[in-house]
């Protein structure tokens, strides 16, 4: 374990060093919120067109916990604060890796399932490029390991304190105030808990009682900024406001199931809801989301199967709208090579195990549901990744398997590594 988070750090120190001072030819938005924070003092950002105003205000477009956390490292590191926030998100990527071991060793209890987990989760593509930049992503992958970790079934860890039930809801409720989708794993929980119940354990003791606790220590973790979100807008908001044109984006007449420029394809609807506040505006995206999807169900449909595609294989624009720097050209073909050796081996891996697909619902979960956000709004590199550590297990698994059942050499020459 030592050696595979060293080489998960060295990595991702690599891609950093690589990277060097690149900055992507546009600014995110909670890159303007933490400059907002900076300069201003409050938690806010100009719009700009793209999201149908250009006036710096108050917002809650984004959830609060990255641009807060990147404002803090740019207040104590000031011109560093771009490398203090790149080298934290080496150090909680790597502990990701060991997590992964963790929960390869729980479910499987093999030393070379655990090993390999180990080497995928530290040199997979998406897990350590997203290092090398601002993006949430890296925070969002450790919090879900982590908020699995902890619920997960008696069944799998026998004895295990009750305490965990409210370090579980914490995390989930500090992870959805970095991205909220997240939120729908709770109700996956109630089915992995049920399916997973141990003879003679009561519902409530089981199922009901631990779901309550990880519901209501969640809803305590974002209730400060509801109220904020309250105070601010004058409406309910409990994360974000920026779910409205995202839906939008996936989902109207010109949607390609990647991300696409409400500037360039909308300009008049962005017009229209320049005069709406921001809560109303998430609303009125949402809605024109939803006529789209009923008045061309057939084109939605095709829209689903893009993104299902781009979910599975890789996307055609991946890295296009990050200008012409070489380390462009060359994620995208690490991105490409990452898919084809992960792919046939994360498939194998579930096939194997579906017998056995009670105990691993605690690894299909966070994929489908992954899943299921990309196919609702649109696939995009940092909203597919999340699903990769619970792929790498499964496709751990299969090689495991693999070299288990091939010849002598190839099992002598692994068996360093692996045995």
């Amino acid at each position: 374990m030592v050696a595979i988070a060293g080489l998960a750090l060295v990595v991702r120190l690599a891609a950093i060093a690589y990277s060097g001072d690149f900055q992507p030819p546009f600014e995110q938005e909670w890159e303007s919120i933490a400059r907002t924070i900076v300069q201003h003092g409050f938690f806010g950002m100009e719009l700009n067109n793209d999201y149908g105003s250009n006036t710096l205000k108050v917002t809650s477009f984004i959830p609060p916990l990255y641009p807060l956390l990147l404002a803090g490292l740019a207040k104590l590191f000031g011109g560093q604060g771009w490398l203090a926030i790149r080298l934290l998100q080496a150090v909680l990527s790597t502990l990701s890796v060991l997590l992964g071991c963790d929960l390869a060793w729980l479910l499987w209890r093999q030393v070379p399932v655990t090993r390999l987990a180990g080497l995928m989760a530290a040199v997979f593509p998406p897990l350590v490029a997203s290092v090398a930049e601002s993006n949430p992503v890296t925070i969002e992958v450790l919090l879900l390991l982590l908020f699995i970790r902890l619920s997960l079934p008696a069944r799998l860890v026998p004895g295990a304190p009750a305490w965990r039930w409210v370090a579980a809801g914490a995390v989930l409720g500090l992870a959805a105030l970095n991205r909220a989708p997240i939120l729908s794993l709770l109700p996956w929980i109630v089915v992995v808990l049920w399916v997973n119940r141990l003879t003679g354990v009561s519902l409530w003791s089981a199922v009901v009682g631990p779901v309550l606790v990880v519901g209501a220590l969640a809803a305590i973790v974002i209730s400060p900024w509801a109220v904020r979100n309250y105070v601010a807008l004058h409406a309910f908001v409990p994360i974000s406001t920026n779910g409205g044109i995202n839906f939008w984006i996936g989902n109207n007449p010109r949607a390609t199931g990647e991300y696409i420029s409400p500037p360039e394809v909308a300009p008049g609807l962005l017009r229209a809801s320049d005069a709406l506040g921001e809560p109303q505006r998430d609303i009125f995206f949402y809605t024109q989301g939803i006529l789209f999807i009923r008045e061309d169900p057939r084109q939605f449909v095709r829209l689903l199967g893009l993104k299902l595609y781009y979910f599975i294989w890789e996307r055609p624009d991946v890295g296009k709208t990050y200008g012409d720097h070489p380390g462009v050209g060359l994620g995208r073909l690490a991105y490409l090579l990452g898919t084809v050796a992960l792919l046939p081996l994360w498939v194998l891996g579930a096939l194997l195990t579906a017998r056995d697909w009670r105990r691993l619902l605690v690894v299909h979960g966070p994929i489908l549901v992954t899943l299921a956000q990309n196919l609702a709004y649109f696939v995009a590199t940092r909203f597919r990744t999340p699903a990769a550590p619970f792929q790498i297990l499964l496709a751990a698994y299969a090689l495991a398997l693999a070299i288990e059942a091939g010849t002598p050499w190839l099992r002598r020459e692994c068996a360093l590594w692996v045995s």
